[in-house]
């Protein structure tokens, strides 16, 4: 019973952080109400190409992606700009890396409907669903990494950015080398990338965030 007391107490105080409020609802909001209600009233409308260009690929490959990187700062943030008093981790004695790989893994669990929804409506394939969840791995790693590393989310939140201009030239680049070395390697190869330099961005982060006195 004490336990679970912990348990409550643990993820009040995540949800009340301060300078966070309503906006840690954004991300998880979007994914589930505003992305797939979206595009189902352009679907009821029949508007195929706007639904694919707006929903299938600027929902999936622009909004999702940079809402999986802000919901990363909004733990961040207080780790590393506040005065670390108000802050209680959910998995405190386990690492950050580990609370930041569940809270990516939770992301990605809500955005699933939206996922699959594109995906039965024949927009968009599993094999291209597989790396648009690594890019968002990626970005949400990045944003853990670079905010403790460089002690501030602001450097972060750029870096962010900055990646996911260059991201879909890089992942054209990254799947006609794929195409090049074996058959269907152009799905598997920068979906692989991408997810062991999020393992390797998490465990520097993780380091960091340990050596972090600010």
């Amino acid at each position: 019973m004490r336990h679970e007391g912990n348990r409550v107490r643990r993820l009040r105080a995540f949800y009340e952080l301060k300078n966070i409020g309503v906006y840690a609802f954004v991300p998880p909001v979007v994914v589930t109400v505003l992305l797939p209600a979206g595009f189902l009233w352009l679907r009821a409308t029949n508007s195929t190409a706007a639904a694919v260009f707006y929903y299938a690929n600027t929902g999936l490959q622009l909004i999702a992606p940079l809402l999986a990187a802000w919901w990363m700062l909004f733990v961040t943030k207080e780790r590393v700009e506040g005065d670390g008093r108000e802050l209680l981790y959910l998995l405190r004695r386990k690492g950050e890396s580990l609370t930041a790989l569940i809270l990516i893994g939770a992301y990605l669990a809500l955005l699933s409907p939206f996922a699959l929804l594109v995906v039965s409506s024949g927009h968009c394939d599993l094999s291209v669903l597989l790396i648009i969840y690594a890019w968002c791995l990626f970005l949400a790693s990045l944003a853990f990494w670079t905010a403790f590393v460089f002690h501030s989310s602001p450097p972060a939140l750029v870096a962010v950015l900055a990646f996911h201009i260059v991201m879909l030239p890089l992942l054209s680049a990254l799947r006609a080398f794929g195409a090049t070395a074996w058959s269907g390697g152009e799905d598997v190869v920068p979906t692989l990338c991408l997810a062991i330099v999020s393992a390797g961005l998490l465990v520097h982060g993780e380091i960091r965030s340990r050596r972090f006195t600010g």
